[in-house]
């Protein structure tokens, strides 16, 4: 606890902190979608990287409430609202 503490305050005064949580909200991202995507068939697969293909390169425009959540989680990851 005291170390994660620690860590916790050396990363706000990091000068690249937005860089350093994007990086980090990217490989949490694509630690999920590796799990996600292990139990899918190829079509299922393909389908998942065209939707987050999508968020990434429209994050500004919402989801579908049909969609996959990891079309959302994708979208956040690479939000506008995180350089800001």
């Amino acid at each position: 606890m005291y170390i994660g503490c620690c860590q916790t305050k050396a990363y706000q005064c990091h000068p690249l902190t937005e860089l350093t949580r994007l990086g980090c909200d990217l490989m949490n991202f694509f630690f999920v979608y590796d799990e996600y995507t292990d139990d899918m068939d190829r079509d299922s697969a393909q389908l998942a990287r065209d939707i987050i293909m999508d968020a990434f390169r429209n994050p500004s425009v919402p989801r579908p409430q049909e969609e996959s959540f990891l079309g959302e989680m994708a979208r956040q990851c690479v939000s506008f609202d995180t350089f800001l």
